[in-house]
């Protein structure tokens, strides 16, 4: 894990080594309700809404959020969170 902090917000970096996935599966990531599609994957229990909770709230933060991997060896999910926060105008 990795986490820096520089005068525009926070980075926060995660790598794991497991099964990744293939280029063609990325686009699911981030949405309600979508799970991957590959043997490694399919065989794990879950709703899909684990990395569609974790796009949301860093999206009302003004961040951003990227994965990066390479199918059958690792996974990186790395996400930026401004600072100071937007305000919100009533």
């Amino acid at each position: 894990m990795r986490v820096e902090k520089d005068s525009s917000g926070f980075l926060v970096g995660v790598r794991n080594e497991g099964p990744g996935w293939p280029p063609e599966e990325r686009t699911k990531l981030f949405r309600k309700f979508s799970r991957l599609q590959t043997p490694e994957l399919q065989a794990k229990k879950g709703t899909g809404v684990g990395l569609y909770t974790s796009w949301r709230i860093i999206h009302l933060h003004g961040g951003r959020i990227d994965a990066h991997s390479a199918h059958g060896h690792w996974a990186e999910f790395n996400f930026e969170i401004p600072q100071p926060l937007p305000t919100v105008s009533a």
